[in-house]
Order: structure tokens, then sequence, then C-alpha cells
């Protein structure tokens, strides 16, 4: 029974061998492509999405981001700084020592930052799983390093030692991200223009600060539903109500943007509530998908959703990265932005405004 059972599953190895065997040659590998692929929504539908990617040890990265098969974005990392290109806008922008990450590639964390292994078992028993007809091995796996409380969920093709798709989750709840794989390549040769970023334009010492909207702007007016209710929001209402607002437009899919949320900001609110600071949250996603990471984070912030995820918005906000942050005073006047600003930057500004401890 034992052999049948074994055979049934497409096993007669130890289950841990297929991702040990993964994690040894991504440590020792020196190359990496492949294509990560999902799908997201826009306008209410799920199209697909996909990352095309290479790297080569040290910190040197490709990835051309498709969504439903057009061009949406194009990341370089020479070695050194990062190159974003955004084809729709013709727009090249530059950032000096940044390491690109992406959830999409947090199972090839080892392969960019270290030899070591950043992901590891949880101590549970691997488990069978079929995709597509495919017999796969499932593993759960926790960081390295606490007390960080996501998850990964990945499941491995036992006869290749390949990750075929993973899902990243929190403990106790259903994976918020779920990404597959395929073409994945170890030491491939890579044309090393692959690492050099070519547009059209030259960067002109472009920063993120140059799209978003530039202090002293009029904050545009914009409503919506709270999560968690049929209580309507509405914005030019609630600036009125405090000294300053800070609004956290936040999209899906970064872990480290949400974790920063949970941790430093709402330290901040807690401090300054009582002094006349509001702080809003936005959540540039689907009801579902806002409510996943809400809960997965626990964040007790009012959070806004509904007619707030349309495409307009990011447009009138000039939202540029996954964590865009406006200082808005109570007349509805941009006084501040951040991209993921350090905590005692926008206590500065608060100072400003005659908030402070």
């Amino acid at each position: 029974m034992v052999i049948f059972a074994c055979l049934a599953v497409g096993l007669c190895q130890s289950p841990t061998d297929s991702y040990g065997r993964f994690v040894e040659r991504l440590s020792h590998a020196q190359t990496l492509s492949g294509i990560a692929t999902s799908t997201v929504t826009q306008a209410g539908k799920s199209v697909p999405e996909e990352y095309r990617f290479w790297f080569k040890r040290n910190y040197f990265s490709r990835v051309e981001h498709r969504v439903a098969g057009k061009l949406d974005m194009v990341w370089v990392v020479d070695g050194k700084d990062l190159w974003r290109w955004h084809p729709i806008e013709r727009r090249l922008d530059w950032q000096a020592n940044y390491k690109f990450y992406a959830v999409a590639f947090s199972l090839f964390e080892a392969f960019q930052s270290s030899p070591e292994a950043v992901w590891i078992e949880t101590g549970g028993p691997p488990a069978p799983a079929v995709a597509a007809g495919q017999r796969l091995v499932r593993f759960e796996l926790k960081p390295k390093s606490p007390p960080d409380q996501a998850l990964i969920r990945v499941d491995m093709d036992p006869k290749t030692d390949l990750p075929v798709q993973y899902g990243f989750h929190h403990k106790g709840s259903e994976p918020q991200e779920i990404m597959g794989y395929k073409d994945l390549k170890f030491d491939p040769v890579i044309d090393p223009a692959k690492f050099r970023m070519v547009p059209e334009v030259k960067p002109n010492s472009w920063s993120v600060f140059d799209y978003m909207l530039k202090p002293s702007a009029k904050a545009p007016d914009f409503s919506g539903q709270l999560l968690g209710g049929h209580e309507r929001f509405r914005l030019l209402k609630a600036l009125k109500e405090n000294k300053a607002t800070l609004v956290e437009f936040m999209e899906m899919g970064c872990a480290p943007c949400w974790e920063r949320l949970r941790t430093d900001v709402e330290g901040l609110r807690e401090r300054y509530a009582s002094k006349g600071l509001n702080v809003l949250v936005v959540g540039l996603g689907s009801e579902k998908d806002v409510s996943g990471w809400v809960s997965n984070y626990h964040v007790q912030m009012p959070v806004v959703i509904g007619d707030t995820c349309s495409v307009d918005l990011f447009d009138r906000y000039k939202i540029a990265v996954s964590q865009t942050e406006y200082l808005i005073d109570s007349k509805g006047v941009v006084r501040a932005r951040y991209d993921g600003a350090k905590i005692e930057d926008i206590e500065h500004d608060l100072a400003k405004l005659g908030i402070g401890i």
C-alpha cells in the first residue's frame, strides 16, 4: 500500500527533495531567467499579466511587465542603480542603490540578496497537489528571520525540481497573490546588453516626485465607501475635520509597503491623532483584494474602497509607486508628498503645520 501511495502522487523520494534541490541550484546559479504569470483586475475584468525576467549575480536584473500582452513597465538594475521605463508615458526614472523587489520574485530572494536561503520550510509535511492535471508537491515556507508573518505556499514539480506556482499569504488565510512560473532556466547565457537601459529618452535626473502632485497644489476631491460598512466617504469633508490628513494610496502586491503601513504609519497616527492628524488609507484594488490585505496586516486605520479604485484616481493623484503618500491640510492644499519616506521626515512636516508632541 505504501508503494502504491507513492506511485499515486508521483513520488517515491523524500518529499522535501524537490524544494531542497531547487534551493541548492538557486544558491549556485550565476544567472536565472523565466516568466511569472498572474491575473490582475482592470475595469472589473480579470486580465493576464506577465513578468519576463533575467537575473545575474550580483544585483543585475531586467524585468519586462506586460498586461494583456501590452508592455507596461521595464525595470533594469545594472549592479548598482534602478532604471524604470514607462513605455506608455515615454518616461524614464532612476533611483540609486535600489534592489528590484516584487511579490512575483519572493521565491528568488536568495538569488538577489545572498546565497543563503531566505525562505525555509515551516516544518509541516509537504502535501500532494495538482495543477492543470500535473502532479505536484506543495510546501509551506516561512521567512528565515522572524517575526515577519508572511508565508509562501509553493507547488513544486518533483520531476524537474522547479516551482510551478506559488501563493503569498499570511498564517490562517488564503493566498492573496497567486503566481505561476514557466520557462525557468538556471545559468542561461544572457546578453550583457539586457542590463543596460537604452530607452527612447534620457533620464535627465528624473525622480518619482517629478511625476507626483507638487506641494501647494489643490488636492482633487474624491469619494468612496469605507471598508467594512456602507458609510460613504468624501475627502474634502474629512479634511475640514482635522489640521492635516496623511493620505496613503496603497496598491496590492507590495508586502513591505503594507508592513510599513501597519507599523510605522500606524505608530505615527497613534502619536499625533489627538494633535489633529488624520491618516486615511485608499485601497487601489477590488474590495476583496483590499479586504484581504487589510485583514492580513491588521490595519486599524479607515480604508476607502469603491469608486476610488478607478483608473481616473491614478491620473488625478499621479500615483507613481505602490505606496504614494500626500500630506494635505484642512484647506485641501498638498503640503508634502512622499515615497515611503522616513517617519522622521513626515514628523518634520507635521511640525510646520503645528502638529507635534
